[in-house]
């Protein structure tokens, strides 16, 4: 992966850099100097465990303030469209695949004008099928 193309981090990513996990510098490195883009499911995931958690005012705006560092990858009807192709195809070849949603958030952004078969292969390599 280059340094132009925007990285897709995850919610256990995330975690660990804001708790200071061991993992983080790990994490750190591979991030640094790249730009990053967080999942609306994992803006979500975060806003749960904060609540769940019953995180209090400081440490919910410390979250923000950390989070204000990603770009946020907002739905739109194209990504859904893709979204649908590429779980059909993946579904089809990888039935064991039980966590679509997990494998999708963690995939780099979609090139428009990318083939969606395209996609579906690198997924394929990317879980080992």
């Amino acid at each position: 992966m280059d340094s132009i193309t925007p990285v897709v981090v995850d919610t256990d990513v995330i975690s660990f850099i804001f708790k200071d996990h061991p993992l983080a510098p790990a994490y750190q490195a591979i991030l640094a100097g790249r730009s990053l883009t967080v999942s609306l499911i994992t803006l979500a995931e975060i806003e749960y465990g904060m609540e769940a958690k019953n995180w209090g005012t400081r440490r919910r705006e410390l979250m923000g303030r950390f989070l204000s560092r990603f770009k946020p990858l907002l739905p739109d009807i194209d990504t859904a469209n893709q979204w649908a192709r590429i779980k059909s195809g993946v579904s089809e070849a990888m039935p064991v695949v039980g966590d679509f949603a997990a494998v999708w958030r963690t995939c780099p952004p979609l090139v428009k004008g990318e083939k969606t078969n395209q996609i579906a292969e690198a997924l394929k390599l990317l879980l080992g099928h």
